[in-house]
């Protein structure tokens, strides 16, 4: 199909809600971000691993978590940012992060999730509630899992109709809720397709391309450098605020030119909302030079190649 609109149905009669192209983006939402009408406020939870020591060792996540922070705390005047790294990912970890940010939420404000780390399919049973555990999800997708740390040390499936269970079943159901996964696989982490985020406006940003190819020594962190300069080209065209679907849509540009095709990434919405109906929460507040090395273009590449 083509770019979204508010209201399109597939073949099936079902509401498409996830987009790997162009999105309607128009602005519909009844709020700006809380930087700009002064209501609400903005909670950023982030969650890096490298898995340092590991078979499953990765080189960017941590730094890619580190630049969101860095533009929430430093350029967007958020306050409320929790920040855990490798070894600290724990689930317990998990489960006490949206606690304590879901003790602090009131009506209109934002939960943003930044996730950078392994995403898969779901191999072992859900500990918690092993009669329970998916074998695939309500939108036909094998279940999926994160992949944190026990506090031993090793490594842990954590699965994400658990993740769902944590997010429904503890947020202020009158907030807005953004997750952002940079997990590298090809289906977003999150259905939100499934009933439990019906009444809930939430929408997920995925990374779908493998995470740690490489070029000009950069490896990983397409995802992450093309939300930080998405922004700087929105910030360039004097775009005072915009919606989430509008990011996107600058993210698939940039995507495009780096890897030559656009369906690098993923927009997943809830019934709730529309990709143009929840405002993008992080404005920087002064000029933004993202402080990650932009990527060469294919084009570039290819000249290179020819000399």
């Amino acid at each position: 199909m083509g770019a979204a609109l508010a209201g399109v149905f597939d073949g099936c009669n079902h509401r498409k809600s996830r987009w790997t192209t162009p999105v309607n983006a128009e602005a519909t939402y009844e709020r700006e971000a809380p930087s700009i009408n002064g209501q609400g406020r903005a909670h950023v939870i982030i969650f890096g691993l490298n898995y340092a020591g590991t078979e499953n060792a990765m080189s960017s996540s941590i730094t890619d978590g580190k630049i969101m922070a860095d533009l929430a705390r430093n350029h967007s005047g958020v306050s409320s940012i929790i920040e855990h790294y490798e070894r600290q990912c724990t689930p317990s970890c998990l489960q006490h992060c949206f606690r304590e940010v879901s003790s602090k939420m009131r009506n209109d404000d934002y939960l943003l999730f930044f996730f950078a780390g392994h995403g898969a399919e779901q191999t072992s049973v859900d500990d918690e509630d092993p009669l329970e555990s998916e074998v695939f999800r309500d939108d036909g997708e094998p279940a999926l899992a994160f992949t944190l740390f026990n506090k031993d040390g090793t490594l842990a499936e954590y699965s994400c109709s658990r993740f769902t269970e944590l997010v429904t079943g503890s947020v202020n159901p009158k907030a807005r809720i953004l997750m952002m996964f940079d997990c590298g696989y090809g289906a977003p982490m999150i259905d939100l397709s499934n009933p439990a985020w019906d009444e809930l406006e939430a929408i997920s940003l995925n990374g779908t391309e493998d995470k740690e190819d490489e070029q000009d020594g950069v490896k990983g962190g397409l995802f992450t450098a093309s939300v930080v300069y998405a922004i700087q080209k929105l910030q360039s065209e004097r775009e005072v605020h915009y919606s989430v679907g509008a990011l996107f849509n600058k993210m698939l540009k940039e995507g495009q030119r780096v890897r030559g095709n656009s369906q690098n990434f993923c927009l997943e919405h809830s019934i709730a909302v529309t990709p143009g109906g929840m405002a993008w929460p992080l404005l920087p507040m002064t000029k933004y030079d993202p402080p990650v090395k932009r990527r060469r273009s294919q084009l570039e590449v290819r000249q290179d190649l020819k000399r």
